[in-house]
């Protein structure tokens, strides 16, 4: 009997710890100090499709997490989240077009966002665009000196210039690159 109190007990605390601060609030109106969960959430309907794309893109079903990022991105078309989930997507699917476009959007509001730069740096070697993948890479080493990668990469697209033929200067800077990356 007394343990059966007891566990009624603990639940009922449990339940009222979980209780909304709404209820439990006065007449001089302490709950109105927090934001309601959809005041926190800027756009929940937006929010409700980047959820469901997101396990759709977990469930590699990424014709449906397409649409639903697609919806989310209707309603909320400043989000660097769902630009960068689309350039992901896209950037996997071989639509460098579209993956290059969604991760210029991330740029154009986070000019140090590191997965956009990495993004659009992957892009500019695949079109070999070598000059300009090395200028993302640049700024990717600017903003987080201990990427190895990047300084791998910048090394990779340098030892390739060296090797089209009309080009010169590609082995000093790949050595200028590996010295500033033992240096770090």
């Amino acid at each position: 009997m007394i343990l059966r109190m007891s566990v009624w007990a603990i639940g009922l605390l449990s339940v009222a710890a979980c209780v909304p601060s709404a209820l439990h609030a006065t007449e001089r109106g302490d709950a109105s100090d927090k934001p309601s969960v959809t005041e926190r959430v800027q756009a929940p309907k937006a929010y409700y499709h980047f959820m469901r794309g997101y396990h759709s893109e977990l469930a590699n079903e990424t014709g449906v997490a397409l649409e639903e990022y697609q919806k989310a991105l209707a309603i909320d078309p400043t989000s660097v989240a769902l630009h960068l989930r689309l350039a992901t997507i896209y950037q996997n699917r071989g639509d460098h077009g579209q993956a290059q476009a969604h991760a210029e959007q991330v740029l154009a509001q986070d000019a140090s966002n590191l997965q956009a730069l990495h993004i659009l740096a992957a892009e500019a070697a695949t079109a070999n665009q070598t000059e300009r993948a090395i200028e993302y890479y640049e700024r990717i080493v600017a903003l987080r000196p201990q990427d190895g990668q990047a300084y791998y990469s910048i090394g990779m697209l340098l030892a390739g210039l060296r090797e089209q033929p009309g080009q010169s200067g590609g082995a000093s800077a790949v050595s200028a690159v590996a010295v500033d990356a033992e240096g770090v």
